[in-house]
């Protein structure tokens, strides 16, 4: 995105500025180019080179474990996991609360994300004890944050119904 871009006039020593904007939405290289034409009879158009790389986001879990508080059987409660993208570009991932998390937890707000940076997304997880016991599960966060090398965040869930 160009700021001050189209047609404008110039007198001599006059100058223009235009300011572009880089905002890449994936981690990978990007370069083009800006044609600045003009009725210079000696350069009737300007070429600019413009390069830039998307990075990742990173990945924030808090808490990063969760535990409540022993629970009367046949009631509920429940917990809030933040994940945000404390960096700069954009994070993508998935929040995995089926695999290794069962009854008497569940889970809502689970499943892909996409988070620009600064921003978060909020998991409620729920303990409902059945039965008296002490329960343990955990939630995977995978994202392409390059720190996390493809090895899933793991969030550990306890609770105990009395």
């Amino acid at each position: 995105m160009a700021a001050g871009a189209g047609a404008f006039s110039l007198t001599h020593n006059q100058s223009k500025v235009v300011k572009i904007r880089f905002a890449p939405i994936s981690v990978a290289d990007f370069s083009g180019s800006i044609t600045i034409a003009s009725n210079d009879p000696s350069n009737g158009a300007v070429q600019v080179s413009v390069t830039g790389t998307g990075v990742s986001g990173t990945l924030a879990v808090s808490p990063t474990a969760l535990n409540f508080p022993t629970q009367k059987v046949h009631k509920s409660a429940s917990l809030k996991l933040t994940i945000k993208n404390t960096g700069p570009g954009v994070l993508h991932g998935n929040i995995d609360a089926t695999s290794e998390l069962s009854a008497p937890f569940s889970a809502s707000g689970a499943g892909k994300f996409t988070l620009a940076g600064s921003k978060s997304r909020v998991v409620t997880v729920t303990f409902a004890p059945k039965t008296a016991g002490t329960f343990t599960g955990a939630i995977l966060v995978n994202s392409d944050d390059s720190a996390q090398a493809g090895v899933p965040v793991s969030v550990c869930v306890t609770g105990t119904g009395q």
